[in-house]
């Protein structure tokens, strides 16, 4: 989304078997995972640790939701939210939705729990 490129490290690499898949991939987590996370002693941190924030990014092309992509991803983030995030209450939560353009919600609620999500385009 922010349009930066990494370069792949030098000795970073795989074969790929004959369906086109690395062969190493059920070893690799970045290869099949969405994220990876990685716990780290408090002397990589350069400043004090921060709320985590989760971002979920949801395909809501017309293709997607011919597939019904867009109800199992929904169904998979409402899945994640009720077995509880890491970070807990301290945890922040954003929902993204891109097709040709990029959607943002807000899900703030008034102090009776009443405001109607809003949807930024």
């Amino acid at each position: 989304m922010c349009g930066m490129a990494n370069q792949t490290p030098p000795g970073y690499s795989y074969g790929v078997g004959a369906d086109g898949r690395p062969r190493d991939a059920a070893s690799r987590p970045e290869l099949v995972s969405g994220t990876v996370d990685f716990l780290v002693p408090n002397d990589y941190c350069v400043r004090p640790l921060q709320k985590p924030i989760h971002v979920f990014c949801i395909d809501v092309s017309e293709r997607a939701r011919e597939a019904n992509l867009v109800r199992a991803s929904l169904d998979a983030v409402a899945a994640a939210l009720e077995r509880g995030l890491p970070g807990g209450a301290q945890a922040q939560v954003a929902v993204v939705a891109y097709d040709a353009r990029t959607f943002f919600f807000s899900f703030k609620s008034d102090d009776d729990g009443s405001a109607e999500p809003l949807m930024y385009v």
